[in-house]
């Protein structure tokens, strides 16, 4: 009784995240398992995504979702129009193999690095243990390590939960310089995909700093 009157009392979440969290699963993760088809920079047709069943039974419009993507803070989504057609797309945030980097994002060399010049990834004390455990950051089944431009405190759009209190300062011209490939998405967030097995060893830490 208890439990169900505790189930009761949970506030619903606004209609508008609701819908935002459904369209991330489905752009960033579940397009395969959906039944959606999606090219190789994450595209699927705005049709194709509001036909869904989940999409369908709230009786979401393509006017609607165009608000849900025009006014996400973090501007997770994209949206292209291409022979009258709607195409929609996750910025960013990918774990599927189908999704190409050369496709999504653009490619920086070490003639950008004066444009970017803070790269940090935040995380919390208890998280860092591990990542010294392990020697370094894994890209966690996505496809890519993601980092900030800034700080919680700066305003920083995407890339960083506001609860991270450890921040890891990349050093991005020594990851060009040995080979590895950085990305910066539409919506801001600097994306690393690793060496082979996804993962950044701690040798290309420039600076880690404690809040």
């Amino acid at each position: 009784m208890a439990a169900r009157e505790r189930g009761r009392g949970r506030r619903e979440e606004p209609r508008e995240v609701q819908i935002s969290k459904y369209m991330s699963y489905v752009l960033r993760h579940g397009a395969a398992k959906e039944g959606v088809k999606m090219d190789a920079g994450g595209w699927v047709e705005v049709d194709a995504l509001l036909s869904l069943k989940k999409m369908a039974s709230k009786k979401v419009s393509e006017e609607e979702l165009k608000v849900v993507v025009t006014t996400n803070a973090k501007k997770r989504f994209a949206l292209k129009e291409e022979d009258g057609v709607l195409f929609i797309r996750a910025t960013q945030g990918h774990s599927l193999d189908s999704v190409k980097s050369a496709n999504l994002l653009r490619k920086l060399t070490l003639d950008d690095l004066p444009n970017y010049p803070v790269v940090v990834h935040g995380t919390t004390r208890d998280n860092y243990k591990k990542i010294q455990e392990s020697g370094g950051l894994s890209k966690m089944g996505r496809n890519h390590i993601h980092f900030a431009q800034g700080l919680p405190k700066d305003r920083v759009v995407s890339g960083m939960r506001n609860s991270s209190n450890l921040f890891i300062y990349l050093d991005t011209q020594k990851c060009l310089e040995d080979g590895l490939e950085v990305f910066v998405s539409e919506n801001g967030v600097i994306l690393l995909p690793g060496d082979e097995r996804g993962f950044l060893d701690v040798k290309y830490f420039r600076e880690v700093v404690e809040e």
